[in-house]
């Protein structure tokens, strides 16, 4: 029987923001993360990098945490379909 997934806190730790040569507009953005689940049991540390476009249209710690959220579930998902 499968435990009930608890849901994973994620909290982004730092964002470096790489601009173009003229300093002008946002070329690249990685957002550096860590993660543990409730029971303090599994924890998890990280990076993801975004384009400019998804910095400005996900700005705030919330809507970069969501980002995280789904670059995490699309690498597992890849992992477990390439370990089958």
């Amino acid at each position: 029987m499968a435990a009930k997934a608890a849901k994973i806190k994620i909290r982004i730790t730092g964002v470096q923001i790489d601009y173009d040569e003229e300093n002008i507009d946002v070329q690249q953005v990685d957002v550096s993360f860590n993660t543990t689940d409730p029971e303090g049991k599994v924890f998890t540390n990280g990076r993801i990098s975004i384009t400019g476009a998804q910095y400005q249209a996900n700005s705030g710690l919330d809507n970069l945490s969501v980002l995280v959220r789904a670059a995490l579930v699309d690498k597992f998902r890849y992992e477990e379909s390439n370990d089958k």
